[in-house]
């Protein structure tokens, strides 16, 4: 079998923990300093990157002025270090007038120990069989530490995003699902999926896109929940509701309609759908 590098080890491995996005947005400002050279870093300081802007520190306004001026060269050496077009805009700041970032509440966040041996059996299971041996042993570091931390933050009472499934402290969903959940473009796009449409309608990011299947497969449970009793005696309002069904199956895995399968549909459905699904007067493999 082919090996693998850590740092796609490292990636998958975020990505099934719920924190590519953040992984990704590290990398960002990581790049900066690499990118634009030692005089440019030696003057800035690269501070947070959120949808495609890159937040810069500088010591003063007239740097701020002087480092804008080359922006275009700047974003240019960052997306061709990092082989994505990620950054789309700079903003440089003097350190000066830039805003304290608020400093979220820690006194409720569990005191996260060293691995146990639960941890690290998850951790393999994380990583899972690999030939790669250069860097793995950092990966199943990495994996065992992401283990304890979902353990005591469970522990402490901790949720998961209902969007990415990153463990959040309290709510429904993270800081950033949540405001993507709010965004136009994503409702519209919901919107359209659950009326049965299967492509995008607009450009979102796959963050955005996530949520708003999510939402559409939700809108569409709701609807189905108020069709089920007519269903159960009604072909046509049977057909009606397996199609939404298979819709929203196709949402949830991220695949076209005329792609699921009866057990990809089952695997979809709580308990009581599926034993639901059995008398409705319609076969899941009719063309309805």
């Amino acid at each position: 079998m082919p090996t693998e590098a850590a740092s796609t080890l490292l990636e998958k491995l975020f990505a099934r923990q719920g924190l590519k996005r953040g992984m990704r947005d590290a990398q960002v400002v990581q790049a900066w300093r690499r990118a634009v050279g030692p005089e440019a870093a030696r003057l800035s300081e690269a501070r947070r990157f959120t949808r495609g802007t890159l937040f810069v520190d500088v010591s003063d306004s007239e740097t701020a002025m002087h480092l804008a001026m080359q922006r275009r060269r700047f974003m240019d050496a960052i997306n061709d270090a990092l082989g994505w077009e990620a950054v789309k805009e700079l903003r440089f700041a003097a350190r000066g007038s830039v805003s304290p970032v608020a400093t979220p509440d820690r006194s409720a966040e569990p005191r996260f120990g060293p691995p146990g041996p639960d941890d690290a059996r998850a951790a393999v299971r994380l990583v899972g069989e690999t030939d790669q041996t250069d860097g793995l042993e950092a990966v199943t570091r990495a994996a065992a530490a992401f283990a304890a931390r979902e353990r005591e933050a469970q522990a402490a009472g901790w949720s998961r995003c209902v969007y990415c499934d990153t463990v959040i402290n309290g709510g429904r969903t993270c800081l950033t699902c949540g405001r993507y959940e709010h965004d136009a473009r994503v409702q519209q796009t919901a919107a359209a999926w659950t009326a049965g449409q299967d492509g995008p309608t607009m450009a979102l990011t796959e963050d955005e896109a996530r949520v708003a299947r999510t939402l559409a497969a939700g809108q569409l449970l709701q609807q189905v929940e108020v069709d089920l009793p007519a269903a159960l005696t009604d072909r046509r309002v049977a057909a009606a509701v397996m199609r939404a069904l298979k819709h929203r199956a196709a949402l949830l895995l991220n695949v076209a309609s005329a792609d699921v399968s009866d057990t990809m549909l089952r695997s979809s459905l709580s308990d009581r759908l599926r034993a639901v699904l059995d008398r409705l007067p319609v076969d899941a493999s009719d063309d309805v």
